[in-house]
């Protein structure tokens, strides 16, 4: 009796050890695309032999809240839903069951060339994650009939409320939580803060009549337009030069390419997916070509808007704005 209980024991415990390295085995991706005129009924009913209902309607819901359904999908966009089935009894043991169960992304814009702002997104690969960048292209020759502005509230607010009616525009540089300003910050004549951070990673974006440069050093006494200190500097020259591996954050900088001057963020998160290191961000930024990068306040202060649309909302009322608008 005892005998036969033992076996019975070793079966049991082997059958476990089986099922939880399976757990651990890569898992099987499915990857669907759905384009207008397709409902949440149809994708699920095309898939459902492969992925539980229970995942779908979990996905739809969290898509519906954030993106908002398929049904407002434009003749052109394709929407790509990434689902990682897992087993029905692993879900009440998830800890995060959005980011266990599926990602979701659009399309992969690509970039605009000509002489046009443009706006596009750009998807980065980090270990098992994918990453969505906002990205904003100025060209330099726009200088001529748009201007780029340090906007400075009165008190924190949100980008559309420190930058109204503005072309384009990324959060600007850090602030305490009573709205004091830090870094050097300069608008015109107007000097919003002369407090310069004692950083050894420390770079000025500086934006004169009709062109932009990023340098760690800066003749504050010159009469530019625009003067905004941050850190740290990401790319300068065109190699990498931040290294902080620590501390996953939303992120934002000014890029410049050539002549041309780029806003880029990390987009909002549907799961934690977008927050990235320093050096992360700088590998980014290195492998699509910049010149030089100098990182923004980021965090929960990353803001981006493009022509009145607000792409990214941080979490966090906001002092400085870099904008553009029209001459």
């Amino acid at each position: 009796m005892k005998k036969n209980l033992f076996i019975a024991l070793f079966i049991l415990i082997i059958a476990l050890l089986v099922f939880l390295i399976l757990q651990l085995l890569p898992e099987k991706v499915n990857r669907y695309e759905v384009r207008k005129g397709d409902t949440f009924y149809g994708i699920y009913k095309a898939h459902a032999s492969d992925t539980p209902y229970t995942h779908f309607k979990k996905l739809n819901q969290h898509i519906a809240s954030k993106r908002g359904s398929f049904d407002h999908l434009q003749e052109d966009d394709v929407i790509f839903l990434q689902v990682n089935p897992r087993p029905r009894i692993l879900e009440r043991w998830s800890r995060s069951s959005y980011r266990q169960i599926a990602t979701f992304f659009y399309k992969d814009e690509p970039p605009q060339s000509g002489n046009q702002i443009s706006y596009y997104t750009r998807y980065y690969e980090i270990g098992e994650r994918l990453v969505r960048f906002h990205v904003i292209r100025i060209p330099a020759s726009q200088f001529s009939e748009y201007k780029l502005e340090l906007m400075v509230g009165d008190k924190p607010g949100h980008i559309r409320e420190i930058a109204p009616g503005a072309v384009a525009a990324i959060n600007g540089g850090f602030f305490l939580k009573d709205g004091q300003l830090l870094g050097y910050q300069k608008s015109g004549s107007d000097v919003h803060s002369d407090k310069a951070f004692d950083y050894r990673t420390k770079a000025y974006f500086v934006v004169n009549e009709e062109s932009s440069i990023i340098s760690r050093t800066v003749d504050l006494s010159a009469d530019n337009q625009v003067v905004l200190e941050s850190y740290p500097l990401l790319i300068e020259n065109g190699k990498i030069v931040a290294e902080w591996k620590q501390n996953r954050h939303f992120r934002s900088a000014v890029a410049l390419k050539g002549a041309d001057c780029y806003f880029i963020a990390t987009d909002n998160p549907l799961f934690s997916e977008n927050e990235i290191t320093i050096s992360e961000f700088a590998d980014f930024l290195f492998q699509e070509g910049f010149d030089s990068a100098l990182n923004l306040d980021g965090g929960s202060s990353t803001q981006i808007m493009y022509r009145d649309k607000l792409i990214q909302n941080g979490y966090r009322k906001i002092i400085s704005v870099l904008a553009l608008y029209k001459r």
